[in-house]
């Protein structure tokens, strides 16, 4: 079993998945309620986003943490955001609302996210941020859902070709002040 390291001063890339892999980042309202919640949870735990994709059956987060355990903080985002989602899709996308029920003790719940934690990386050099952060970005369009990573959406690509906060501004690693300038001549290249 891998081993995670907490408190180690790394940013940390993460990625969850939805329910039994569906598509439920298909609806853009439940991409509007995630981005309000990610940027509601940076701010309410202090800690940095540097970047961010919303895939229709995953999410991917680049962030660092300072103080606390990024496992624990990224569980209670997940959690505040499922319980929104869940009544969305129970209100308006009912038989997908039905496909997310489980039992669990003899009870019957719905899950948003898979079960787990996740995956979860230390990234423990500039070099590996650098890479996760072109994974993030280049994620679009390799599933073939966009042409060009800027053009998505539902990611921190337009930020980090643009600095426009769309849909949410980044934060600008202060550890390594030539991140966005390298993350740039990486796009303009394509």
């Amino acid at each position: 079993m891998r081993k995670r390291f907490e408190g180690n001063n790394h940013a940390r890339f993460l990625t969850f998945g939805c329910y039994n892999h569906q598509k439920l980042f298909y609806y853009d309202q439940l991409c509007i309620l995630f981005v309000n919640h990610l940027d509601k949870w940076r701010r309410r735990e202090k800690l940095l986003l540097f970047a961010f994709v919303l895939m229709p059956n995953h999410v991917h987060l680049l962030v660092y943490h300072p103080e606390k355990n990024a496992g624990q903080a990224l569980g209670r985002l997940k959690s505040r955001f499922s319980k929104h989602a869940l009544r969305w899709l129970e209100q308006f996308h009912p038989q997908i609302y039905k496909n997310l029920e489980v039992k669990d003790h003899g009870k019957i719940i719905h899950r948003f996210w898979q079960a787990g934690g996740g995956y979860d990386l230390n990234l423990f050099n500039e070099e590996l941020f650098i890479q996760k952060m072109t994974y993030i970005r280049k994620n679009p369009v390799k599933a073939g859902l966009v042409v060009y990573p800027e053009q998505y959406s539902w990611s921190s690509a337009r930020f980090w070709r643009t600095s426009e906060a769309i849909p949410l501004a980044m934060d600008i690693p202060g550890q390594w002040s030539e991140i966005k300038t390298e993350t740039r001549g990486l796009i303009d290249e394509e």
